[in-house]
């Protein structure tokens, strides 16, 4: 069986696994059951708070086939791709590496075909904030009035950085930091986890940069 690491592994797969932001799901799960869902999103908030998974899971509740009250069933062949990042409609880009207007004129002339597999193509669109101004410019026809199948999924770790006209076409959604005792209590049924909770590390309040930790001890204890 192929080793994963903890933080893959862990990562949610459903909205009410997505620890400490109520506000969001609750959001986003009425917009999903009176089909009023925004044709673009912009999550913001520190480093490893969940932006991407959150990302990920509103593409698979989008194109899932078989939701589950409001969730994404998890078992069906597109909740499945997703889950694995090779789902043909769901796009996943990181403006760090690919800040130039040519990446973005690639997403879209893109948006003009028609799906391949789901519902929705989505694109995900990670630390947006580090598109050049070009990039912003050559975007913001498109998400202003995307085609029907088309959603964006904007995330930033510094919204200040974001201009007016990309955040002003967007649902923001500030994603908020899990307290100590809540991922403690999120944790206390999950193997090997509960034990780390107490290391100084272990207190920050990062979901991502928690889960390293047992990996970490396995590897220095040899098994």
């Amino acid at each position: 069986m192929t080793y994963q690491v903890l933080s893959r592994k862990y990562r949610p797969k459903k909205l009410k696994e997505l620890i400490g932001q109520e506000v969001f799901v609750r959001s986003f799960s009425n917009a999903l059951k009176n089909d009023r869902i925004p044709h673009a999103f912009l999550f913001t908030g520190v480093r490893g708070v969940g932006k991407t998974t959150a990302a990920r899971i509103v593409s698979m509740a989008l194109n899932c086939i078989n939701l589950q009250e409001g969730e994404p069933c998890g078992g069906c062949t597109h909740c499945k791709q997703i889950i694995d990042s090779r789902h043909m409609d769901v796009l996943e880009i990181d403006a760090a590496s690919k800040s130039g207007v040519d990446n973005i004129r690639q997403i879209i002339d893109n948006t003009y075909y028609s799906t391949s597999q789901g519902k929705y193509k989505v694109f995900i669109i990670d630390e947006v904030h580090m598109l050049s101004n070009s990039a912003f410019n050559a975007l913001l026809k498109t998400l202003e009035e995307p085609p029907a199948h088309v959603k964006f999924i904007l995330a930033t770790t510094d919204i200040q950085k974001v201009p007016i006209t990309i955040k002003s076409r967007c649902q923001i959604f500030t994603l908020q930091k899990v307290s100590a005792k809540l991922m403690t209590r999120a944790n206390a049924d999950t193997p090997n986890m509960a034990a780390m909770q107490n290391t100084p590390r272990a207190q920050s309040d990062h979901c991502l940069k928690r889960l390293p930790l047992p990996s970490q001890r396995y590897g220095q204890r040899g098994g």
